[in-house]
């Protein structure tokens, strides 16, 4: 059995910072930035993007006035052309794709909110009028479920609506349907098993915690458990039959709370918050992890970018935007993600794999961290945890581990300095250990002050069949394994510890 190690290592962070060029270290197979594609033909905001064909349409919106246009970008070539515009000017609508073909519903035009209703044929380049919704509505949401578009909710033009009514694209013909139980806009739906979720939202007055799902089999909706937090202009996704609700907006500030429904329980369970608190941001979803993009916290327009892992309940921050991005669209084509919008359009490429790079703790095990040589430093910045439970960091930056799970240590100064770390906590600490990873016969150098090693130091392996250590720090695998190399002051204190793991 290894020998049990507690004292808090300060040497661990210098070693780690050489390993890790920045502390927000990236997946591992991802690009390291986005890249500015071309930009649309027509500045806008709030306007509505579809994907067909591996090609983004882009339609109405405002720039001034609202307006009728449609784009289309396509990207083999990185050029947007223009295509015929909708009959109506719109911008606050909503999109539907039915069999190719893209259906634009709603909105607020030039005279006040919109019943109409167009669709888009791309064969043909060609938008032809429908029959229009009983209801006008804008910041309402829309579902297709066995061909027909379900409409929910929304502002109706004097006031905030609850209404729902359903569209036959085979008859032309919208019928109304039992409004929901709570009038809602800017709130979000999901369609799971059949059934519509209308999740969160504002009624005029406050944002809403509640939820309810509508069985087009019954014509009924019924009232779910509600989110522990009020919130609008949320975000949500489903990832295996659960409803992650993301971000938003309670009644006085932006959200970087998360949580997760389980319909077969009826539960919302908290889950990590992002590290930033943003709303009017688009969500993805790419193998199974929620990508958040730009957006807006309570004051600023936002660059950042981050990923949630529902397997290891982590946010992880990614390479920033190049411009900042509000209220706008995003795509997803081949696993790359186009964020549109009239400042700029960028891609960014994920990867199929994700292998994050943290720093392995035992539940009890301190570590040091330090932005200066001066630990003195470490109370001039702030020091938070992504999950305390799991992992707290005092105020001067010596973290605890607490109970299995990830957590993401921050630095900040509160200013233009911010820095993560990831801290995996494991009941043992055996075969997670973040090393020094060598092959046989090869070496590595570890130091506790300058290159040249002056202090007086020793060095010491626990197992040198596995790596031995000279007097200067040199380390040479020996054999497979995994051993503790120690170093230690004039006084036989402990001044730093670092892992080798050593491979055939």
């Amino acid at each position: 059995m290894r020998e049990r190690i507690t004292k808090t290592g300060v040497l661990v962070l210098l070693l780690v910072a050489l390993l890790i060029p920045s502390t927000n270290a990236l997946a591992a197979d991802e690009e390291a930035s986005w890249t500015t594609l071309a930009s649309m033909l027509i500045p806008k905001s709030s306007f509505q993007t579809e994907v067909i064909g591996g090609k983004i349409y882009a339609m109405g919106g405002q720039s001034n006035r609202p307006l009728a246009s449609t784009e289309l970008y396509d990207p083999s070539t990185n050029v947007w052309t223009n295509l015929a515009s909708m009959s109506i000017a719109r911008v606050a609508f909503l999109t539907e794709v039915i069999n190719g073909k893209i259906y634009a519903i709603g909105g607020s035009g030039e005279s006040g909110s919109l019943k109409s209703v167009e669709v888009y044929d791309p064969s043909m380049n060609v938008w032809t009028t429908l029959a229009s919704m009983s209801s006008a509505r804008t910041s309402s949401q829309t579902e297709v479920i066995d061909g027909k578009i379900y409409t929910i909710g929304g502002y109706n033009g004097s006031s905030v609506s609850s209404s729902l009514e359903v569209y036959d694209p085979s008859t032309n013909i919208w019928t109304t349907l039992s409004p929901m139980s709570t009038v809602r806009e800017h709130f979000q739906t999901e369609v799971i098993d059949g059934k519509i979720y209308a999740i969160g939202g504002y009624n005029g007055l406050s944002a809403l915690s509640s939820v309810e799902f509508y069985d087009p089999s019954t014509n009924v909706w019924t009232k779910l458990t509600p989110m522990s937090t009020a919130r609008y202009h949320l975000q949500t996704k489903v990832i295996n039959g659960k409803i992650y609700a993301i971000g938003g907006l309670d009644d006085s500030a932006a959200l970087s709370s998360a949580e997760v429904y389980n319909p077969s329980k009826n539960i919302w369970t908290t889950l990590a918050s992002m590290s930033t608190a943003r709303y009017y941001c688009p969500t993805e979803v790419i193998n199974g992890k929620i990508y958040a993009i730009g957006g807006r916290d309570s004051t600023t327009a936002l660059y950042s970018v981050e990923v949630y892992n529902p397997s290891t309940n982590e946010w992880t921050a990614l390479p920033s935007m190049l411009t900042s991005k509000v209220n706008f669209p995003s795509e997803v084509i081949g696993g790359k993600i186009y964020a549109i919008s009239s400042e700029s359009v960028e891609s960014y490429t994920v990867g199929s794999t994700t292998k994050l790079l943290k720093v392995v703790l035992e539940v009890g095990e301190n570590l040091q961290l330090s932005v200066s040589n001066d630990l003195s430093k470490n109370g001039e910045v702030t020091w938070t945890s992504s999950d305390s439970a799991v992992a707290s960091v005092d105020t001067s930056g010596v973290v605890t581990a607490a109970a299995s799970g990830n957590a993401v240590i921050t630095v900040t100064d509160g200013v233009s300095y911010t820095e993560s770390i990831r801290i995996l906590v494991v009941e043992n600490a055996d075969d997670y250990r973040l090393a020094v990873d060598l092959k046989v016969d090869k070496t590595c150098r570890l130091t506790v002050d300058d290159y040249t090693n002056s202090a007086t130091v020793t060095w010491t392996s626990m197992d040198p069949t596995v790596a031995t250590v000279s007097d200067k720090g040199s380390v040479k695998a020996a054999g497979a394994g995994l051993t503790l190399v120690t170093a230690s002051d004039a006084d036989g204190k402990e001044v730093g510890r670092m892992y080798v793991r050593v491979r055939v």
